[in-house]
């Protein structure tokens, strides 16, 4: 079809949205979803006759229209071409787009979209955003700053659609975290004045006095870190006092503080955001927050302990991705030292023993994070060292016996058999030590606990014979629960990820034969589970020369295991020859 074709067509579709007919609405945007699948066609989009068309469709008071004209526009956005602005430029599509934001989810979500996908070209999408009065203004509409032309009531769905659009600009540079800061340093206020009255609440004034000096100390700390970590980055305050006022109140509403808490989340994804939530004194609130509930049953305050830990999880893992690269190792294992040292341990370390003393009323949905959160922080060298070395400090105001240290609390949930829940949040727990224990600091204090945390935990096991933990799993995987056989799968391949690791599993009795027999296998998952496992041991023992006599960690019959392993990797994930073929033959079993 030649491009007049093409334009007349388009012509000829858009035309006929121009009625009240539903079924013709409807064919007509089949027929065009189907036009602009069948190859490059946004081209059509920028030509002046078509922006008419484009006008009409994300202000036409047909619903599904308006989703098509949108989902079309971030579509337009989504590849890399500088151009594309102009059309938004030209026609001035961005107030309405911003408009949308109010709209039915499916058109809101794209209207998101858009002013997202504008805003990461740069500088020219920043400002074609943020300087034009009537984006912003709709935009702040939605936020409640500003008052739309006729009085409406505020919605709180729109305004975390609207706050959320703010989170994910900041993310995506320091510039642009500098564009939309007003509004996201008003919900740190509003978001700290919220905690602060919860923890003043029910507290007396000796202890709310303490409790006030020793986090305005915990924030001094944690702020003199972050400006030492970024003393060439651009100057983001703590909070502006010019802050645009947020209209929403916050209160024992779950859904509302797991949608706050997601969005300060979305916003610490970043170095640049990351320091600014170190700097606005949220982290030592929450903290405060974990302390006074420790022993409430209330369901508002065990989701919100709940969220909190999770939160404290996936900030201790920053190191990964981008956001690690740009701080640097060192910085990172400094920054986990701040979240861990200063904040949060207690809390953990105190669910995690008081679950393995039997306490009652006690949340297995808050164990459960508190497990992962520790976990999380361990996936550092200074974070796994805080973790190992961590003893219990009251925290109640009471004097307690010393409970268990904290490492031995997580491995010990390995080992309740009798909450298969916590016994696989325990196993996953040991496997993101082990799957993101890169640096060797990492790799020689979890051969530690392999070899010696572990057994000293075994051997208190009554109903546990044997001190070895792959035994022990071995053992385990037999039971008819799927959930388990790939928690331990993961154990497998987080230990084959260290060289003390493959030789472990290459010479325990029965886990090679079983790693090699694919008939133990009956569905994708564990298939998919036994092929990244020898892929890992392949790996790490090439890369680790395990295969030769020299090595620390040599194999025994080296030279055979490695043909047959090689021959399972060959043979593909889902290898599925004769039995004869499938499984081993007795004599590559060594």
């Amino acid at each position: 079809m030649s491009f007049s074709e093409e334009l007349k067509t388009v012509f000829h579709l858009f035309s006929r949205l121009n009625t009240k007919d539903e079924q013709q609405i409807e064919d007509t945007l089949f027929e065009l979803k189907s036009f602009f699948r069948s190859g490059d066609k946004y081209e059509l989009l920028q030509l002046p006759e078509v922006q008419v068309f484009i006008q009409q469709g994300v202000s036409s008071p047909h619903t599904d229209i308006r989703a098509f004209t949108v989902g079309q526009l971030s579509q337009l956005l989504a590849n890399d071409n500088q151009k594309n602005l102009d059309l938004f430029r030209k026609a001035h599509l961005l107030p309405i787009v911003a408009k949308l934001l109010k709209d039915q989810l499916s058109v809101a979500k794209e209207a998101s979209n858009i002013l997202f996908r504008v805003c990461k070209k740069g500088k020219e999408g920043l400002d074609l955003v943020f300087h034009d009065p009537d984006v912003v203004k709709n935009i702040e509409i939605c936020l409640g700053i500003q008052q739309a032309n006729e009085p409406e009531a505020f919605s709180e769905i729109v305004f975390f659609r609207a706050l959320s659009l703010y989170a994910e600009i900041s993310t995506i540079s320091v510039d642009s975290m500098n564009y939309v800061k007003d509004v996201l340093d008003s919900l740190f206020s509003t978001f700290i004045e919220y905690t602060r009255t919860q923890n003043e609440e029910k507290s007396d004034d000796n202890n709310n006095n303490n409790a006030n000096e020793k986090t305005n100390a915990h924030q001094k700390k944690i702020s003199n870190l972050v400006h030492s970590l970024f003393p060439q980055s651009p100057v983001l305050s703590p909070l502006q006092q010019d802050t645009k006022h947020l209209p929403i109140k916050i209160g024992n509403d779950p859904l509302q503080i797991l949608n706050i808490l997601e969005t300060i989340e979305m916003i610490s994804s970043t170095p640049w955001g990351l320091r600014h939530v170190f700097l606005c004194g949220i982290l030592p609130e929450l903290d405060k927050f974990l302390k006074r509930t420790i022993l409430s049953t209330d369901r508002f305050h065990v989701i919100f302990t709940n969220r909190i830990l999770q939160f404290v999880g996936r900030m201790s893992q920053r190191g990964d991705g981008e956001c690690g690269v740009l701080l640097g190792v060192a910085e990172q294992f400094r920054i986990v030292e701040s979240i861990t040292d200063a904040l949060f341990l207690d809390p953990i370390h105190y669910y995690i023993s008081r679950y393995h003393e039997g306490a009652e009323n006690l949340s297995i949905e808050t164990v459960e994070a508190s497990i992962t959160a520790a976990a999380s922080i361990a996936t550092t060298t200074t974070g796994l060292m805080v973790i190992l070395n961590h003893q219990h400090t009251p925290i109640l105001g009471k004097t307690k016996q010393p409970l268990y240290p904290l490492i031995e609390g997580i491995l010990e949930s390995i080992f309740d058999t009798a909450n298969r829940v916590i016994s696989i949040c325990g196993m996953q727990a040991l496997t993101t030590m082990l799957r993101e224990g890169r640096y060797k600091e990492n790799t020689l204090l979890l051969k530690k606990i392999m070899f010696e945390t572990i057994p000293q935990i075994l051997a208190r096991q009554p109903h546990i014979q044997s001190p070895n933990l792959i035994l022990f799993l071995m053992k385990q995987i037999e039971r008819p629960f799927e959930e388990v056989r790939h928690a331990i799968f993961g154990i497998f391949f987080g230990v084959a990820s260290h060289p003390w690791g493959v030789h472990l599993l290459l010479t325990s009795p029965g886990v090679y034969e079983f790693i090699i027999n694919r008939g133990t296998e009956w569905e994708k998952l564990g298939k998919e589970w036994k092929y990244t496992i020898i892929q890992r041991l392949m790996l790490v023992a090439e890369e680790d020369s395990l295969w030769t006599k020299e090595s620390e960690h040599s194999i025994p019959h080296a030279s055979e295991k490695k043909r047959v392993l090689k021959r399972y990797l060959d043979e593909g994930m889902f290898f599925a020859g004769s039995e004869a073929q499938a499984l081993v033959s007795t004599k590559d079993v060594v």
